[in-house]
């Protein structure tokens, strides 16, 4: 079954993009996770389209956002948070294919855990509820599995099949702790 959770919203403030980022590189590393962060200009124009000459498909051009995108399973996508100047998270393939919508704020942003353990999905929905309490408080989730809504792994098990190996969920827990302590501390 194909398992995804896509996802949309817009940062408290966007004076956090930074710290967003920053906060998120720092557990992509403490979790070993691949991340890549786009820091673009937002005064520069919108002039990204898809290049498909040669092997693959690419992105060629600028696109004004910032964020990041961490690669937190070989075999789930990449959970990304990208954002334009009003704080909204955009999704870049969106972006580039309605060129003339740079203005929109309601894409969905989506990761695809289907061929990933389930514990990817319970660590993505985990670090997806840390964001919304700490960032994007409006953050909108639809989760095919339902765990988002019910926290219920038997049903996210039942649709998803049986557990993998991965033991990222009790790491993840750890630093989510960790950091929502810092985030009382800070007041």
């Amino acid at each position: 079954m194909g398992i995804t959770i896509a996802y949309k919203g817009k940062l408290n403030n966007t004076d956090l993009i930074y710290r967003f980022c920053e906060e998120l590189s720092d557990i992509a590393d403490e979790m070993n996770w691949e991340y890549r962060i786009l820091n673009e200009d937002f005064n520069l124009p919108h002039t990204a389209c898809l290049d498909s000459e040669g092997p693959e498909v690419q992105i060629k051009g600028h696109l004004p956002l910032k964020g990041i995108s961490m690669k937190i399973h070989p075999q789930s996508q990449s959970l990304s948070f990208h954002f334009d100047k009003h704080g909204n998270i955009r999704n870049i393939v969106t972006m580039v294919m309605n060129e003339a919508d740079e203005h929109c704020d309601n894409s969905f942003e989506f990761i695809k855990t289907a061929y990933a353990p389930v514990e990817v999905h319970i660590t993505v929905v985990k670090l997806l509820r840390y964001i919304k309490e700490t960032y994007i408080s409006n953050l909108y989730v639809l989760d095919d599995s339902n765990y988002w809504e019910t926290g219920d792994e038997t049903m996210l098990n039942d649709k998803k099949g049986p557990p993998g190996k991965n033991t990222d969920t009790e790491k993840i827990d750890k630093l989510l702790i960790r950091k929502y302590d810092e985030v009382d501390a800070a007041g």
